[in-house]
C-alpha cells in the first residue's frame, strides 16, 4: 500500500462536516435558503471527503479493501449498536416515545442488520451506507475509463425515477444519490489536491459557484418533478461544496494545524454515534430549566448554534474514553 500525504485542510473539512451534522440535528429546523443550503452541503461533504481519501492504488484487490474497510467501519457499527441497544433495552425503551414502547425487543436487531438502526441510534445508518457505496465504487469503477466512469456515476441518482428506493436496506437511496460526490472526489483526487495547493483564482471561482448555488436555491426550492429535484440537488450540492472547501482551505492556511480540530476530525465516527443522545439531554435540560415545551426552540437559531457547539464539546468525553480504554471499538490499538 502506498503512503498518503496529510492535508490539514481535509481535517478542517471533516471537522466542519461532522459539526454540520450536529447542527442539523439540533432544534429548530432551518427554513428557506439556509436550510436548503445546509441540506445540500451536509451529507455530500461527508461522502466527497471519503472519496477524496481513497484511491485504487492502495488496494490491489477487493479482498484487501474489504478487510480494511470492514475493520474501520463494520467493527464500530457493531460495537456502537450493542452499546445503544443495551441502553435502549434497559432505559431508552421505557422513557422514549410511544414507538419505543410498542416495538418488540428484537426490532432494533432487524433494523441493525438492514443497516437502518432507527430505534437505537439513527445516525449509524451512515456507516453501512458508506460501506456499500465504497464497495460498489470499487467493484464497478476500478477498471473503467474515467470519463465513462463520470457519466455512469451521474446516472446513479436517477435510478430512483424507476425503482422505489425508500426504506431500502443500507439506505440505498442515499448510496445512489450521493455516490457521484464520492466517485468524483476519488477519480479526480490528484487534480482536486493540486487545485487547492495552487490557489489560483480561488476567490473568483468560489464567488461564481456561490452565485450559482443561491440562484438555484431561489428558483428551485420547490422542484416540480423528481427528475428536477435530483438534478437540482446535484447542482446545488456541488455549487455550495466548492466555495465552502475553498474557504476551509484558506482558513487552514491561516490558522495552521490545530490539535483539537485534527483530534475531533479523526474521531468523527464517535461524534456521529453519540451526538443525538447529547442533543436530547441538553435540550431536555433547557426545557426543564425554563419549564417549557419543544415549541420553545422555534425561531431560536442562535440557541441552535450554541447547543451544537456545546454538544461538540461534550463529545470529547466519549472520544477520550473510547480511545483510552476501548480503542478496539474503533479498530485501533492501545498506545
Amino acid at each position: 500500500m502506498t503512503s498518503q500525504k496529510h492535508y490539514i485542510w481535509v481535517d478542517y473539512a471533516k471537522f466542519l462536516s461532522i459539526f454540520l451534522v450536529v447542527y442539523f440535528h439540533t432544534s429548530p429546523v432551518l427554513d428557506n435558503i439556509p436550510g436548503t443550503s445546509l441540506h445540500f452541503l451536509r451529507m455530500p461533504c461527508f461522502f466527497f471527503l471519503a472519496g477524496l481519501l481513497f484511491h485504487f492504488d492502495k488496494y490491489p484487490t477487493y479482498k484487501q479493501y474489504f478487510m480494511h474497510r470492514s475493520k474501520q467501519l463494520l467493527i464500530p457499527y457493531c460495537c456502537f449498536f450493542i452499546l445503544f441497544y443495551a441502553y435502549w433495552l434497559i432505559i431508552g425503551r421505557r422513557t422514549g416515545s410511544p414507538e419505543d414502547l410498542a416495538a418488540p425487543f428484537y426490532q432494533p436487531i432487524f433494523e441493525y442488520l438492514r443497516g437502518t438502526p432507527r430505534l437505537v441510534c439513527i445516525p449509524l445508518w451512515f456507516i453501512p451506507c458508506l460501506f456499500v457505496m465504497q464497495s460498489t465504487f470499487f467493484l464497478i469503477f476500478k477498471r473503467i475509463n474515467r470519463l465513462w466512469a463520470v457519466f455512469i456515476l451521474f446516472l446513479f441518482p436517477f435510478i430512483a425515477l424507476f425503482v422505489n428506493l425508500d426504506n431500502t436496506p443500507f439506505a440505498l437511496d442515499s448510496v445512489c444519490g450521493r455516490i457521484p460526490f464520492y466517485g468524483i472526489a476519488s477519480l479526480y483526487r490528484k487534480e482536486i489536491f493540486d487545485f487547492f495547493e495552487q490557489r489560483k483564482k480561488h476567490l473568483f471561482i468560489a464567488l461564481n459557484s456561490l452565485v450559482i448555488h443561491i440562484v438555484f436555491c431561489f428558483l428551485f426550492i420547490t422542484p416540480a418533478s423528481n427528475m428536477q429535484r435530483i438534478a437540482i440537488e446535484l447542482i446545488g450540492s456541488f455549487s455550495i461544496l466548492l466555495p465552502v472547501l475553498i474557504f476551509i482551505n484558506w482558513l487552514s492556511s491561516y490558522w495552521g494545524k490545530q490539535f483539537w480540530i485534527t483530534y475531533m476530525a479523526s474521531n468523527a465516527i464517535v461524534i456521529l454515534a453519540f451526538h443525538t443522545y447529547s442533543i436530547i439531554f441538553i435540550q431536555k435540560l433547557i426545557l426543564w430549566i425554563f419549564n417549557d415545551t419543544i415549541i420553545f426552540f422555534e425561531g431560536k437559531y442562535t440557541l441552535k448554534l450554541i447547543i451544537a457547539i456545546v454538544v461538540m464539546a461534550s463529545m470529547i468525553i466519549p472520544i477520550w474514553f473510547i480511545n483510552k480504554y476501548t480503542p478496539f471499538v474503533l479498530a485501533r490499538k492501545h498506545y
